[in-house]
């Protein structure tokens, strides 16, 4: 594995460790936060959510559990 690869994956564990939390609707319907901070907070939250599910489901795949 080379330096690059070892400082990715560090990153990646870092995104997954300070992943925020996911955002509530209801602090944009109740004014507590703007539209804008909402979609913001809520599209950090998604990309890490989405890689976690993405690898696990890789994972799953690659060793014959899905």
């Amino acid at each position: 594995m080379t330096d690059e690869q070892v400082e990715l994956l560090e990153k990646i564990t870092e995104a997954i460790e300070a992943q925020p939390e996911k955002p509530d609707y209801h602090d944009y319907e109740y004014g507590k936060c703007s539209k804008d901070d909402y979609v913001a907070q809520y599209n950090k939250w998604a990309a890490v959510d989405n890689f976690v599910t993405a690898i696990t489901q890789y994972d799953l795949m690659k060793n014959g559990r899905l």
